[in-house]
């Protein structure tokens, strides 16, 4: 009998972690969930650089840094001695997976995505904190 398809997707990011560190955590409480009922791409490349912000930024529009605009987590201003964080999906140049789901008249939830602030999404908990 087929596998039923589910009409909800979850995109679960966890900084830093390799899919080697991911086959170690299987068995831990709450990984086994998602390694039993997910899919999982095994051959990723990450982006260059590969900081938090520019490959988060990669996943949500699927374009190289060089496309989405995001090469750092925080912006270069070499005139000032600030270094603000890009936490703003409208730093992003090019649409987003968010995009395309209000397009297409559906709903969408983001926690704590890098890049995400200010964005098209239903339920969002943005990753943005006071100071430079």
């Amino acid at each position: 009998m087929p596998k039923q398809l589910s009409h909800k997707v979850i995109v679960l990011s966890l900084d830093a972690m390799t899919f080697e560190d991911f086959s170690k955590a299987r068995d831990l409480p709450g990984f086994s969930w998602f390694w039993e009922r997910g899919a999982l791409a095994r051959h990723i490349r990450s982006v260059y650089p590969s900081l938090t912000y520019p490959c988060h930024a990669a996943m949500a529009c699927g374009c190289w840094p060089e496309e989405s605009g995001v090469f750092n987590n925080e912006l270069f201003l070499p005139e000032t001695r600030r270094r603000p964080w890009i936490f703003y999906h409208d730093q992003i140049r090019r649409p987003t997976i968010f995009h395309a789901a209000r397009a297409a008249g559906l709903r969408s939830g983001c926690i704590l995505w890098p890049c995400m602030g200010n964005a098209p999404v239903d339920y969002l908990i943005p990753e943005i904190w006071d100071g430079d």
